[in-house]
């Protein structure tokens, strides 16, 4: 009888431990449980639509169709604009030679998304995925025509070259317009615009505190105007 009272008590001391190391560890199991729950619940509802609603709500409130973008890039291209005439008589029998109008001339073209245009934003994994409108030039294109450089090629004939180069020069605006809209003018900015659109995303995302290291790394941008295929791998990491 005397073993067992002098045992009580660092028998109850040793169950009490042993209580409370297995309450710790339920504890710590229900917190990490209920943490990936939260977690899960959380990703759950950005990508339903949560994260969408909220960055378009954070936009400026636009009228439809009033043509407010944001710049992505700027860039400018000195272009040379020819025309060339030939001169004939005799139901173009008789070859009189060739005139050539030339005008060189810097142009600003700048690329740009329209605010007002459907946006999409999506968690895939640990990457918001930006659905953006289209990438598009701001026409007209910025020509300086203070910079303008002319040139003419007369034929051995005496013509009058100033109403072909005036025609020419009326010509400067749509001409770059449809230069500014090549698919080989766009591929030079468009990784620029992705990733300075990928920047003012995250930049957002960073301000609501939906940007979390364990959540969310990287932000990819795909452009309305490309396909799909390859622009999961482009992104903002942190």
């Amino acid at each position: 009888m005397a073993v067992v009272r002098l045992m009580r008590w660092p028998l109850v001391v040793v169950a009490t431990v042993i209580l409370a190391a297995a309450l710790a560890t339920r504890a710590c199991e229900t917190v990490t449980r209920r943490g990936r729950e939260a977690m899960d619940a959380l990703s759950k509802g950005l990508s339903s639509g949560t994260l969408t609603t909220s960055f378009v709500a954070a936009l400026p409130h636009l009228v439809p169709g009033s043509g407010t973008s944001l710049e992505l890039a700027a860039f400018e291209a000195v272009e040379t604009v020819t025309r060339t005439q030939d001169h004939r008589l005799f139901f173009d029998l008789l070859p009189l030679g060739t005139t050539v109008t030339e005008i060189r001339v810097p142009v600003t073209y700048r690329y740009q998304v329209r605010l007002d245009a459907p946006w999409s934003l999506e968690i895939a994994g640990t990457a918001c995925v930006v659905h953006a409108p289209v990438l598009e030039p701001e026409l007209p294109p910025a020509i300086h025509t203070d910079r303008m450089e002319k040139r003419v090629e007369r034929s051995w004939l005496p013509v009058d070259v100033s109403a072909q180069m005036e025609d020419l020069e009326r010509s400067l605006t749509p001409t770059l317009s449809i230069r500014a809209r090549n698919p080989e003018t766009l591929a030079l900015v468009r990784e620029l615009c992705r990733r300075r659109l990928a920047d003012f995303v995250r930049s957002w995302l960073l301000r609501t505190g939906h940007w979390q290291d364990e959540r969310l790394t990287t932000v990819v941008v795909h452009f309305a105007d490309e396909p799909p295929s390859g622009s999961e791998e482009r992104g903002v990491r942190n």
